[in-house]
């Protein structure tokens, strides 16, 4: 079987609104929903700054895979994490 390459980026883009003051090293990200779209469907945001979300689940996801119980049936795995992509 194929492996299957799960990919995350461990780093955040911080990034807020100019109205917004918020030190990324020391304040918490402030979880809100937001409705999005012509259906209003419901959103997790932050407020006023990025949220940052597909980094950690990425990551997550691919140490969850690694760490499964050896009896799951799973093709080989192989996890990349990454840096800085908006870099190129």
């Amino acid at each position: 079987c194929p492996p299957v390459i799960i990919q995350g980026h461990v780093d955040m883009v911080t990034e807020k609104n100019q109205n917004t003051q918020h030190n990324f090293d020391t304040d918490p990200i402030i979880l809100q929903r937001l409705a999005k779209g012509d259906d209003n469907k419901l959103w997790l945001g932050a407020k006023g700054t990025t949220l940052g979300a597909d980094n950690g689940m990425g990551c997550a996801a691919a140490l969850a895979l690694l760490g499964a119980d050896e009896s799951k049936t799973l093709p080989p795995i192989e996890a990349l994490f990454t840096v800085e992509e908006e870099t190129g």
